[in-house]
């Protein structure tokens, strides 16, 4: 909205020449029609003139103008008098309304101090739930192959929580590929009867000496001395352990309701001798 009076108007007019106007009163114009250009908030300009001598300038103007209106009482004279009055009166209105403001303009301050505000309130601040809580929630779990965690650096340094179908002839490698991930929580093994089908180098070993050996124990698999640094040495929280029968399918293996679950397996055309 342009201003009924400023500066530019007064100097083009004469006006502050012809009333000895200061150049306080001119600068005080320029304030006012700043404000009506939408260049200042009310706020503003009510802080800026009662901080400074803006506001004294401007009830010496309104006394001033009354004086010479007395002296001079000719239509012209009153007119202008009157038009730079009326402008006065509305910047004390503007200064007394400012002060009268109940509620802090928290958002106008400098971003340093809202920042130390924030910290002062939330220093003491306690948790209900203490403990980290994960920011990903996947309403359904997430199928993959093991060497997705060699590709997927955000999925490496965000997975907590794993289901493992442990088999495969390079189920020591992704167990290994497990230990390299900082936040996993939670391990899930799903065992079967293809958990002792590939023979490991221990295995190996002991039919060596006990030929009639047949069946291969647990401890005896592969991966499984890279499973037990990975529980004992990473920090795993939660394990445990599942059996898996010979009419679980792939698509039953998927329902679980862990927060941020991965499943390792090879698809189904791929061959048994991939990893887990």
């Amino acid at each position: 909205m342009y201003p009924p009076l400023d500066d530019r108007v007064l100097q083009e007019r004469s006006l502050h020449e012809r009333y000895q106007l200061s150049d306080n009163v001119v600068g005080l114009f320029r304030v006012y029609g700043e404000h009506h250009r939408g260049l200042e908030p009310p706020e503003a300009l009510g802080r800026r003139l009662r901080t400074s001598t803006l506001m004294r300038t401007c009830t010496d103007t309104i006394s001033f103008l009354a004086v010479a209106m007395q002296k001079n009482p000719a239509p012209e004279c009153m007119a202008e008098c009157s038009e730079i009055i009326a402008c006065c009166t509305e910047m004390l209105n503007i200064a007394n309304e400012s002060n009268q403001c109940k509620v802090l303009p928290f958002m106008k301050l400098p971003r340093e101090i809202r920042q130390m505000v924030y910290q002062y309130y939330f220093k003491n601040l306690v948790l209900q739930r203490p403990g980290a809580h994960p920011s990903i929630i996947l309403k359904d779990p997430i199928g993959c192959d093991c060497h997705c965690l060699q590709i997927n650096e955000t999925m490496k340094n965000h997975l907590r929580s794993v289901e493992v179908y442990w088999r495969g002839a390079q189920s020591d490698s992704a167990f290994k590929l497990l230990q390299e991930v900082p936040k996993l929580k939670s391990l899930l093994v799903l065992v079967s009867s293809s958990t002792t089908s590939i023979i490991s180098v221990k295995e190996t070993l002991l039919r060596k000496y006990w030929p009639n050996r047949r069946q291969t124990r647990i401890p005896e698999a592969l991966g499984f001395d890279e499973l037990t640094e990975l529980v004992g040495e990473c920090g795993v929280e939660y394990v445990s352990v599942a059996h898996v029968d010979n009419t679980t399918t792939f698509a039953g293996l998927t329902k679980s309701g862990a927060v941020f679950t991965a499943f390792f397996w090879p698809s189904q055309k791929e061959d048994q001798s991939n990893t887990l």
